[in-house]
């Protein structure tokens, strides 16, 4: 067997054992948590959000260093209004930017492969 027909008998068998996974979905219950520990979660999301929307809002933006991002833009209806980011620890808004990284890389080489990609 040369060297390419076991590289396509390895992809083949790859296929076949990827076509038999089923997903595993885990979920978490957090329970007994204080109002004031709720709201501090809620809070932690929110500014997720908050900061990745501002990622997006400019593409620029995103190889700035986050310890240095205290504040951020949101537009709320009409007009901008600045957040700060309190609870969204450094290693948090790294993986918010990483995220927003990978997406903008995952849509160039999807744009490059000919696919129709609208803005992130």
């Amino acid at each position: 067997m040369t060297k390419a027909e076991k590289i396509k008998q390895a992809i083949k068998e790859t296929k076949e054992r990827r076509r038999n996974l089923r997903p595993v979905v885990y979920q978490l219950k957090i329970q007994n948590l204080s109002k004031v520990r709720e709201e501090k979660l809620n809070r932690v999301f929110l500014e997720a959000k908050w900061l990745y929307n501002w990622f997006v809002a400019d593409i620029n933006r995103v190889n700035i260093p986050t310890k240095e991002i205290k504040e951020v833009e949101i537009r709320v209806g009409d007009k901008f209004e600045k957040r700060e980011i309190k609870l969204l620890g450094s290693q948090l808004k790294q993986a918010v930017q990483e995220r927003v990284k990978n997406n903008l890389k995952v849509l160039k080489v999807l744009k490059e492969d000919g696919y129709k990609v609208g803005k992130l």
